[in-house]
């Protein structure tokens, strides 16, 4: 019998074994290299599916934290436009998810207040600052005026950047 050990995170899991009284211990001794690769294969496997059960625990904690929040989150991408929004967002700017998904940053911000933030954080683009907190006034959808203030991060990837992820309240 040819025993092949699973390991799964460097922990042993169990054993294969292969063999029996009919096979020859040269055929036991040729299979061994198969043998070993399946135990690996199948560690492998379960190692992935653990890894991505605690991606998917993590992502919903996540959700659960953004959605639940008090505080409005949102992503944009390079240009400005919103890529998400959690719920909070909808509630205090009046608009649906759908419309401020279709929407720009600035869209939101009092008019006569967009030159000036427009400035703010293409400087913050231009100097590559990773973070930055700004505070002015954005227009709800009913018409009213609400002072924000929020902190903003730039995403880059590879050296370029890719968009915002904000908080604001």
């Amino acid at each position: 019998i040819r025993l092949s050990p699973v390991l799964i995170q460097n922990n042993l899991w169990g054993l294969v074994c292969f063999g029996g009284k009919e096979i020859s211990d040269e055929k036991k001794k040729a299979a061994e290299p198969y043998l070993l690769n399946f135990s690996n294969t199948l560690g492998a496997a379960v190692e992935r599916n653990i890894s991505e059960q605690k991606l998917k625990e993590n992502e919903e904690k996540f959700r659960l934290l953004i959605e639940s929040a008090t505080d409005i989150f949102y992503y944009t991408d390079a240009k400005g436009n919103f890529t998400y929004v959690n719920e909070i967002a909808t509630k205090i700017t009046g608009y649906s998810n759908q419309e401020l998904m279709s929407m720009n940053y600035l869209d939101l911000v009092e008019p006569n207040y967009r030159q000036e933030v427009k400035n703010f954080y293409s400087l913050q683009t231009f100097k590559g600052q990773r973070v930055t907190y700004n505070e002015f006034p954005i227009r709800t959808k009913s018409g009213k005026a609400a002072w924000v203030g929020q902190n903003v991060q730039l995403i880059v990837h590879h050296g370029s950047i890719q968009g915002i992820q904000a908080i604001a309240r």
